[in-house]
This record gives C-alpha cells, sequence and structure tokens, in this order.
C-alpha cells in the first residue's frame, strides 16, 4: 500500500484501507505544526458506512452512488493555536441549579443533656451540551437530486423470424425517482434533532437529576464529670438519574437509508422508505425520534443514549463514650451499625439496534430502552473506632500531645462494569455483575504533636 514515500498513485480501495487502519493522530511533538490539524476521521465507522454498498442512494445513468463521500471530512482542517478558541458547529449551553434546605434544632432536656435535630434537604440539575467534534467537517453528503431507482432503460429487442411473429426481448423499463424523503438533495441532509446541513454535526448532552433528604438526632451530654457520651440515629434517602446523549446527522442518516427501507419485492422497493414505529420486533428498522432535542419522545435509535438510575436509602445507630482519665489522658471509644440499601437500574444504549432478531444490526426491538433487571445491594455492617489521648507536660516543649488510634471500617465493593447486554458486540451499553460483599478494613496510627513558642 503506498506509505507516501514513493511515486505512487493510491486507489480509492488503499486510501479507505489506510484510513480504516489510521491511528487518528501521528505521533509527533505537541509543539509541533501538525499537533494543530485533525484527527483522520476516515476510519470512523459511520462514514466507513456511509460511504459503501453498506448504503445505497440511487443511479445517476450507470453509476450507483452511496450516501457519503468517501475520505476524511476533517482532510486539511487546522485547529487554532489559542487555546480558548475552538472550531464549532453548535452553540455551547450549561445550565446548573442547586437547592439546599436545612433545619437545625436544639432541645435542652436538662442541665448538660440535649437533644440535637439536623434535617437537610438537596436538589440538583445539571444541564450540558457542546460539539462532539470540536471540528468543522467538509461536506459529507452526497447529492441525490436527481437520482434514479434503476439503471437507464433499454427499448425492447425485436428479432423477425419470417412466416412466423417476431421474438420480443423485452427491455428495461425506465427507472422512477427515488424518494428523497429522507436522502440528501442538494447534498444537504435534514436531521430531526440537528437540523440541515451538507457536513457531519455531533453533539453531546449530559443531564442530571438528583436530591438527598437526611434526619440526624443526637442525644449530648456535657455533664461536670469524666464521663459524657453522644448516642444518635440518622437516616439517608438519595436519588439520581444521569442521563448521557450523543447526537451524530450520520447515525440517522443510516438509520433511514440502511434499515428503514421498504420492504416491498418490487422493483426500485429498495430506494423507498418504510415507517418504523418504536415496537417492532418482526424486522430489522430502527425507529428515529422525529422531535427536536428540546421535547425528545428519548425513544429513538437514532441516537447514543445511556441513563443510570441510583437509589440509596441508609440508616444507622452510633453512639460515642468520652472519658477523661485525667486532665492529661482522655480516652475516646465510639460504635456504629449501619445498614445501606441500594438500587441501581441500567438502561443499555440501543444505537442503530433495529428490531429484527435475525437481522444485521444485532438488536431486538426497533425503538425504546429496555431495563435492565434492577441491581440491588444491601449490607449491614458494625464499625468503631478507639482513641487514646495524652497531653504530657514537658519542660522542652509548650504543647505536646501523643496520640494512638485503631479503627474498624468498611467499603462498599464496587460494581464491575461488563460488556453489552444485546446478543452481539455492535451495542455499546454497561450492565452490573451481581455485587460482592463490601470490603472490611482496620486502620491504626500512632503519632506526636508537639508546639513551641520559643524563639532562636
Amino acid at each position: 500500500m503506498p506509505d507516501g514515500t514513493r511515486n505512487e498513485t493510491a486507489t480509492r480501495q488503499e486510501l479507505d484501507l489506510r484510513s480504516r487502519l489510521s491511528q487518528g493522530c501521528l505521533p509527533v511533538s505537541l509543539y509541533d505544526d501538525q499537533s494543530y490539524g485533525a484527527p483522520n476521521a476516515g476510519g470512523y465507522a459511520a462514514i466507513v458506512a456511509g460511504s459503501t454498498d453498506y448504503v445505497k442512494m440511487g443511479y445517476r445513468g450507470s453509476d450507483l452512488l452511496r450516501g457519503l463521500v468517501r475520505g476524511d471530512p476533517f482532510a486539511g482542517v487546522q485547529q487554532s493555536r489559542n487555546l480558548r478558541e475552538i472550531a464549532t458547529s453548535i452553540d455551547p449551553v450549561f445550565r446548573a441549579k442547586n437547592d439546599v434546605f436545612q433545619l437545625n434544632m436544639e432541645f435542652d432536656l436538662s442541665d448538660g443533656l440535649k437533644l440535637v435535630s439536623q434535617t437537610a434537604y438537596a436538589r440538583d440539575r445539571y444541564y450540558s451540551s457542546q460539539d462532539y467534534n470540536r471540528f468543522v467537517s467538509a461536506p459529507v453528503f452526497v447529492n441525490t437530486s436527481g437520482l434514479m431507482d434503476g439503471l437507464p432503460g433499454t427499448p425492447d429487442i425485436i428479432i423477425p423470424r419470417p412466416g412466423r411473429p417476431p421474438l420480443v426481448i423485452p427491455g428495461r423499463p425506465s427507472p422512477n425517482p427515488i424518494d428523497q424523503s429522507f436522502a440528501a438533495p442538494g447534498g444537504i441532509y435534514c436531521d430531526p434533532q440537528l437540523g440541515c446541513s451538507d457536513r457531519m454535526l455531533s453533539m453531546d448532552l449530559s443531564r442530571s437529576r438528583n436530591r438527598q433528604w437526611s434526619q440526624e438526632f443526637r442525644l449530648q451530654s456535657a455533664f461536670d464529670g469524666p464521663l459524657n457520651f453522644s448516642l444518635g440515629v440518622n437516616y439517608l434517602n438519595f436519588k439520581s438519574q444521569d442521563d448521557y446523549f450523543v447526537f451524530n446527522n450520520l447515525y440517522s442518516f443510516i438509520a433511514y437509508n440502511r434499515y428503514n427501507r421498504s420492504i416491498s419485492s418490487a422493483p426500485g422497493s429498495e430506494f423507498k422508505y418504510s415507517d418504523c414505529p418504536p415496537d417492532v420486533t418482526s424486522r430489522d428498522c430502527v425507529y428515529v425520534d422525529p422531535n427536536p432535542i428540546s421535547s425528545l419522545d428519548e425513544n429513538g435509535h437514532n441516537y447514543f443514549r445511556s441513563r443510570n438510575n441510583v437509589q440509596t436509602k441508609s440508616w444507622a445507630i452510633f453512639g460515642e463514650a468520652y472519658w477523661n482519665v485525667t486532665d492529661e489522658l482522655k480516652v475516646t471509644a465510639g460504635l456504629r451499625f449501619t445498614r445501606d440499601d441500594k438500587s441501581a437500574t441500567l438502561y443499555p444504549s440501543q444505537l442503530l439496534l433495529g428490531g429484527g432478531g435475525n437481522g444485521t444490526s444485532g438488536g431486538s426491538i426497533s425503538g425504546g430502552y429496555p431495563a435492565n433487571d434492577p441491581i440491588d445491594q444491601r449490607w449491614s455492617k458494625p464499625t468503631g473506632r478507639l482513641v487514646v489521648d495524652w497531653k504530657p507536660d514537658l519542660a522542652f516543649t509548650d504543647d505536646t500531645l501523643i496520640y494512638a488510634s485503631a479503627s474498624h471500617g468498611s467499603r462498599v465493593a464496587a460494581p464491575i462494569r461488563r460488556a453489552p447486554g444485546s446478543r452481539t458486540i455492535m451495542s455499546s451499553s454497561a450492565t452490573f455483575p451481581r455485587p460482592s460483599s463490601p470490603n472490611m478494613s482496620m486502620h491504626s496510627r500512632l503519632g506526636r504533636r508537639t508546639a513551641s513558642t520559643a524563639g532562636g
């Protein structure tokens, strides 16, 4: 394959292969001029698929045209040397809102004994979107204006036969114009989310909604004697939904022009479209969400969608005792028992997965995002700590603290993400295996702190 160092002419197939084998960026210094170029996107799966027989658009004369222009759509693109400037086709949006409500109350039950109540409620909303490519591509859509659904017609061939009627060999009928509903007339494709353009457009959207409520009651003592305590209970309820979308007009274009073609066997049907609602399981079509980004039905398989729903409920009972053995020696001992209930519901991504179980997309339903079985995690563990503080009166320092501590804690084992849940490797989702028990740990510490105000 020509590598650019020899005087050879590369064929289209060789150039395509070079793009597919490319690592995207060259291994050069960050200070090199080539570092301000753009990645080679000629091997991007959507570009490769759309520029081959995977996506056929129609005939111009005897030439069968594919959907996308072959090659690197970022060829010749140069980035700004100003790190505060980027090339973008989409205006970025960022919105965040946080509401916090707190109520703290104290009740004196007697001299040296009080009840403390702490109530908190928090709600967060987050939304951001931006250009996913960060580069402006060259035009990528093949002009479908004037394309026909077959080869040019040919006349009948008439062969004379003396004494008998002539033999007529029917010619090829004249073709008809292709359906332009979801094609690219004039080289411009109109995406339902990103609008009309002759270039590749891509945008990601991140959205998070969560709320948290907590309540704690503590009974605290402040007696004059050497022994005091703190006893309490608390409860936490946390709920979160995190959504992440990636939109690309090539995804919708491929969904329509590869998967949503007519299933009729009539001539020219492969260049007509067939409606694909979101609940199809009998044929391999892909539901395209027809709504703008502001009002998505969120069932489209023409974009990447990742959604995680997590809820945590936790309650605990705890207590600590504080014993001033002497003026210099203090002992602190505490115990806590915690129960955590966590539930996670994940929704595997369905990008370009269709409804036919025996089709090429690898999906099982044309639209929607069926949830995996909830992952429920429950733990109940005791923990505790013991601390000894000694402040001896030493002549060579103004203040000395010698301390020793030991604690016993637990850490929830994070579930490991694994491969997609579809029947092929084509989808891009993540699911959780069943979790293990939390990890228990012991920590100990021994140290000394000194302070002196003596000058030198």
